[in-house]
């Protein structure tokens, strides 16, 4: 478990930086790009590379440090893995290269997915010694307002 952890914290390093050099492609591309293109869609296309890489960055940068609680960063890269490769497996069926692209994208999205995603939310896990703080509390003979 944790030799997989490992390596699809290096997945998140790698689409991190794969969608950066896209992000940098595309700069290149707008400035020859064609006239035919909007604005809009230009802009679009950027904010979705950032947005994306900061994403995966965000996975990656998160796991570092193993934590009792849920990683939402890992969750929504794992996510968007299992979609992306979800979108090359039905666009490239036909194809045997593409459609093997697509399933390994989904397994290892489906895979973080459930590794990230075990553990209690903050929320439950801040809640649990706050409850027993009141307990020590209690015994104590202190009084506890509630």
């Amino acid at each position: 478990m944790r030799l997989l952890r490992k390596r699809i914290r290096g997945f998140f390093a790698l689409q991190a930086i794969v969608l950066l050099l896209s992000l940098g492609a595309s700069l290149v591309i707008l400035l020859r790009a064609n006239p035919g293109w909007r604005l809009y869609d230009r802009v679009v296309l950027i904010s979705a590379y950032c947005g994306l890489s900061l994403i995966f960055f965000k996975a990656w940068a998160t796991t570092r440090k193993r934590s009792p609680f849920r990683n939402r960063w890992a969750m929504a890269a794992s996510s968007i893995s299992f979609g992306g490769g979800t979108y090359f497996f039905w666009v490239g069926h036909s194809s045997l290269g593409l459609a093997c692209r697509g399933l390994i994208t989904i397994i290892i999205g489906g895979i973080g997915f459930f590794i990230f995603c075990q553990g209690p939310t903050w929320r439950e896990g801040a809640a649990e010694p706050a409850a027993e703080s009141r307990e020590e509390l209690k015994d104590v003979g202190e009084p506890v307002a509630e």
